[in-house]
């Protein structure tokens, strides 16, 4: 099991719940209108993808400047939720 984590498969699997999520998501709201719209929950997916990536890399061994670039990548997208929300208000 320690394997598993520490191979980073984990992240695999959390990524791939991911676009079976979104993939959900967007077909509920185009088959039934309902549900948040898939555009304003864009940045927060973005985020969360990048925070995996950054976390997947670190068991991976992978260069500091990746890492960074999807944290850097992870802080954009979050403050791109941030202003999505701020506007709605």
């Amino acid at each position: 099991m320690s394997d598993w984590f520490l191979s980073g498969r984990v992240v695999d699997a959390i990524l791939l719940l991911m676009l079976v999520e979104a993939s959900w998501l967007l077909w509920r709201h185009d088959r039934h209108v309902s549900g948040p719209v898939f555009a304003e929950l864009l940045p927060t997916l973005a985020s969360g993808l990048c925070l995996l990536l950054a976390v997947r890399g670190a068991l991976a061994g992978w260069p500091w400047p990746l890492l960074a670039a999807a944290l850097a990548g992870a802080g954009i997208c979050h403050l791109l939720d941030l202003r999505q929300r701020w506007r709605r208000n």
